[in-house]
């Protein structure tokens, strides 16, 4: 075990540097050296991984203490510091340093946690799984953190220290550390993305309707299931697939409602959630469909029940037929959902369905309305023109009619006259 600092000395003043020399194409000598311009030393010993207390010797020549390593290897990359002693039994530990010999393999993100406020390293498309996470700061060592479940998070303070900073991680499976991630400032900042939720139907079979929900999420993260805001499982992950499973066999009426993932991933200083979207699962008759209308200088979007017939327990919004958007009453309207557009652009055409209390059913999309500018509905346009259609054909049905009429009645004329 590494010591630690006792006694009123600075660390600060206590310096590590490592020195590489090539002796061959194949083979590399690497010195680290502990010194300070201010103390004078008893002893110094290296500390590798936290933990491993590697003996330095006095160097002949200058005021350092020094640790070779003939012939470097791979094993030999780790995160370094000095803890030095004093002649009246103090210690000082100073800052760390990483040692890097060989190539580097993919560099993580650096992402925020936007709930928790945690900078968090993680592999992207969780593509590898992390033992220990370098935090630097302008390129500077800030300190380092073993991860679990192969993700680090760190906590940082007050947000101006979370300005240009970026990680490095080591892969213990491939016994290599990764290249620098891309640099993280106050005005651009990543965020942990959520996870996707699908529904799929598989079709009427002769045992019933089934149903298989898909949570696709980060690698590292466990998830479970929830059923109109009640949690119904841990849900499973195949081990060749990076997604989340929950199967409905021969589904029935009782099944319907809007499912959700909440995935999560916990380390000694945080938890970390993540929920998906809601998303509804049909398989019977709808009920009437909400009315849908823009308020507040098109500002909001209101889909509420007609004649107040229903009372809503969530509405989904959806722009151009995605989904966007899911919300629950407010705590004082029962028959109305409402959802904030102000951010969104002009021209997309919007719809809605909510799922009801009583009885306990999706009602039927509603009609299409148009952010700043007015929605054509083709469907009753073309209904019109089948209308017309039909009319005229009707009217030259009636023209033939009797045209063919007058045709016999003055041929039967003229026979009558002859």
């Amino acid at each position: 075990m590494a010591r630690q600092n006792t006694g009123t000395y600075d660390s600060k003043d206590l310096d590590i540097q490592i020195i590489m020399q090539h002796v061959t194409p194949l083979e590399t000598t690497v010195t680290i050296e502990c010194s300070s311009s201010t103390y004078t030393f008893l002893d110094c010993e290296l500390c590798k991984d936290e933990f491993m207390a590697l003996q330095t010797t006095r160097s002949s020549t200058k005021p350092v203490f020094q640790y070779v390593i003939n012939n470097a290897a791979a094993w030999h990359e780790s995160i370094y510091t000095c803890s030095c002693s004093f002649s009246d039994g103090n210690f000082i530990r100073g800052d760390y340093t990483l040692l890097l010999l060989s190539d580097q393999i993919d560099e993580p993100q650096i992402y925020v946690d936007e709930d928790t406020g945690a900078l968090v390293c993680a592999s992207e498309n969780s593509r590898y799984k992390y033992k220990k996470c370098v935090l630097f700061q302008s390129g500077l060592y800030l300190f380092y953190m073993n991860c679990l479940s192969g993700i680090c998070l760190f906590g940082t303070g007050h947000p101006s220290a979370r300005n240009n900073l970026s990680c490095s991680c080591y892969v213990a499976e491939a016994s290599r550390w990764t290249r620098h991630s891309s640099v993280l400032t106050n005005e651009e900042k990543w965020h942990l993305k959520k996870p996707d939720i699908e529904v799929i139907i598989h079709g009427q079979t002769r045992s019933g309707t089934s149903v298989t929900i898909k949570c696709s999420t980060y690698e590292l993260f466990k998830c479970a299931l929830h059923k109109n805001t009640q949690q119904i499982t841990e849900m499973s992950r195949p081990s060749i697939d990076s997604a989340f499973y929950y199967d409905i066999q021969n589904a029935i009426r009782e099944d319907e409602g809007f499912y959700q993932c909440e995935c999560e991933v916990k380390s000694s200083l945080f938890r970390i959630k993540k929920t998906s979207p809601h998303v509804p699962l049909i398989l019977n008759d709808q009920v009437d469909e909400p009315e849908i209308q823009l308020v507040e200088n098109e500002t909001k979007i209101v889909c509420a029940s007609k004649n107040r017939s229903y009372e809503y327990w969530l509405c989904i919004l959806y722009q151009n037929g995605q989904q966007i958007r899911d919300a629950f009453p407010e705590y004082n309207s029962t028959d109305r959902v409402s959802f904030d557009v102000a951010d969104l652009p002009t021209g997309g055409y919007f719809s809605c369905l909510c799922y009801t209390y009583n009885p306990s059913k999706w009602t039927r999309s509603s009609s299409v309305i148009v952010k700043g500018g007015k929605y054509t509905d083709y469907t009753v346009m073309n209904t019109i023109r089948l209308g017309l259609g039909f009319l005229v054909i009707l009217w030259m049905i009636v023209l033939a009619v009797e045209s063919r009429y007058q045709s016999r009645r003055y041929g039967a004329g003229k026979q009558s006259q002859s």
